[in-house]
């Protein structure tokens, strides 16, 4: 949730930045990117970091480097300190989030898990959402500081429940020989499936005896390659919506308040597609259920710019926007859960962290390809308008 908070935050106070500052949207990019980039080389690190130390003690380091470096970015005042928190930000965001997709699909058993995970991943949108209502009403009154305060707030409380109330891995106690400790960690969970210490190490959890680099052994090669296209294209199309289309409807004509709940739209729906996906995983399988929402996904992003080019003339058409937002989020949620939940499944216990960091990694790559293009011809845009106007053949 906090990762969708901070990234709807910055793209709410974009348009507020922009003009206090004096920059550009291909300026204000680097910043936008900086902690998806951050994101990348966290979710690598803090995968192989969370095999070989624990995913708790990696999660609650993890969120208070986010906390640390969010609180500071309400002090910021040019492009270049704001990117470099973000980067810091965005390391520490990365390394957490592998760590706790791996912690629920070890403790959770495995016909859980498309509810499990598909529960988890309303967390980014959720944050969106939160992010979107808290735009409304912090930045009039407050101005864009208060967004990353409470952004940072929500990062110590999520180090507080990781240290007093997340449970440990189970397969990395047992790898350090502590068979009574992974017992409890997962009886925790499991209240109506309570195991001994001898059925743990025999069925539930092996032990973390592999290194990391089991994870790019030949037999998982195609779920490396199919992951990591996977989680790139998707999060290349998610990210072009939710960080920029508050400025791209703006940038059309259209009110900052439309812009606003059109982004709103789109998390929801987002959410609402990662509730729902363990029940079309159940329906469809996970390779139909991936194929047809990711292309429904590419469809309803591709029409995009034609239902706002229709909405800005003709206002009473803004509702084909607003069905067409809605369909492109509930299609992104459940593809980017689909596979979440493969990825998860795919790997041993003792390298499934090193496993989902590598295919967030090139997602996160996936999110700063589109953020700096995105934002490149945003720019544009907004020159060819401008210089259209000056020469007075706008219409």
């Amino acid at each position: 949730m906090v990762d969708g908070l901070d990234l709807q935050s910055i793209s709410y106070a974009a348009p507020v930045i922009l003009g206090e500052w004096g920059v550009t949207s291909a300026e204000f990019s680097i910043a936008i990117a900086a902690a998806l980039a951050g994101m990348a080389i966290g979710a690598s690190l803090g995968g192989i970091l969370g095999d070989r130390l624990g995913c708790r003690r990696i999660i609650f380091l993890s969120a208070l480097l986010f906390g640390a470096a969010t609180l500071a970015m309400g002090f910021t005042d040019a492009v270049g300190p704001l990117a470099l928190l973000r980067l810091v930000g965005g390391i520490g965001f990365g390394a957490m989030t592998p760590n706790a997709y791996a912690l629920v699909a070890e403790i959770f058993p495995r016909r859980a898990h498309p509810r499990t995970i598909g529960i988890l991943s309303i967390g980014t949108p959720l944050g969106g959402v939160l992010g979107g209502g808290l735009a409304l009403v912090v930045l009039p009154a407050l101005g864009w500081s208060w967004l990353f305060f409470v952004c940072a707030a929500f990062a110590g409380l999520v180090a507080v429940v990781a240290r007093v109330a997340l449970p440990e891995s189970p397969g990395f106690l047992l790898a350090r020989g502590e068979p009574a400790r992974a017992v409890r960690s997962l009886n925790r969970v499991r209240a109506g499936e309570r195991l001994a210490a001898d059925e743990l190490e025999s069925t539930e959890a092996p032990a973390r005896a592999g290194a990391s680099r089991e994870a790019f052994r030949r037999v998982n090669l195609r779920v490396n390659v199919g992951s990591a296209l996977g989680f790139f294209a998707l999060n290349f199309l998610i990210f072009a919506i939710t960080s920029w289309l508050p400025s791209i409807l703006t940038t059309a004509g259209l009110t900052l308040q439309m812009a606003t709940i059109g982004t709103l739209t789109f998390s929801f729906s987002n959410m609402l597609g990662a509730l729902v996906s363990s029940s079309v995983i159940n329906a469809l399988g996970s390779r139909a259920c991936i194929a047809v929402c990711a292309t429904t996904t590419g469809l309803t992003a591709l029409l995009l710019p034609v239902t706002i080019a229709a909405v800005v003339p003709l206002p009473d058409l803004t509702v084909l926007l607003i069905v067409n937002i809605a369909l492109a989020g509930l299609a992104a949620g459940i593809s980017i859960t689909s596979f979440f939940t493969v990825t998860s499944n795919a790997f041993d216990p003792s390298c499934r962290s090193t496993g989902m960091g590598f295919a967030l990694a090139f997602g996160r790559l996936g999110a700063v390809t589109t953020i700096i293009a995105s934002g490149a011809l945003l720019t544009l845009t907004q020159n060819n308008r401008s210089l259209t106007r000056f020469s007075g053949h706008e219409l």
